[in-house]
C-alpha cells in the first residue's frame, strides 16, 4: 500500500511537472506572439512615418518649385518695369530735346 501511495504521489508530482511545463510553454508562446505583434506594430509605425516624411518632402519640393517660379516671375516683372521706365525716360529726353530745338528755332525767328 505504501508503494502504491508512493507511486500515486510520484505520478501526481510528474503530472504537476508536466502541467507546469505546459503552462510555461503556453506563457512563452503567448509572450512570443505579443513580441511579434509589437514588432509588427512598430514596423507599421516606422513605415507610416517614412511614408509621411516622403509625402512632406514631396510637398516641400512642390512649394519650393512654386516659390522659385514666383521669384522668377517677380524678377521678370521687375525687368519689364525697369525697361519701361528706361523707355519712358528716353521718350521724355527726346521730347525735351525737341522742345529745346523748337525754342531755339523760335528764338531765331
Amino acid at each position: 500500500a505504501e508503494d502504491e501511495e508512493a507511486g500515486r504521489m510520484q505520478g501526481e508530482e510528474e503530472a504537476d511537472v508536466v502541467k507546469k511545463v505546459d503552462e510555461d510553454d503556453e506563457e512563452a508562446a503567448r509572450k512570443k506572439v505579443e513580441e511579434e505583434e509589437e514588432a509588427a506594430r512598430k514596423k507599421t509605425e516606422e513605415d507610416d512615418a517614412l511614408r509621411k516624411a516622403g509625402e512632406d518632402a514631396a510637398a516641400l519640393q512642390v512649394s519650393q518649385e512654386a516659390a522659385l517660379k514666383i521669384a522668377a516671375d517677380a524678377e521678370e516683372a521687375r525687368t519689364l518695369a525697369e525697361d519701361e521706365q528706361a523707355a519712358l525716360r528716353k521718350a521724355e529726353e527726346e521730347e525735351a530735346a525737341r522742345a529745346a530745338a523748337a525754342t531755339k528755332i523760335q528764338a531765331r525767328a
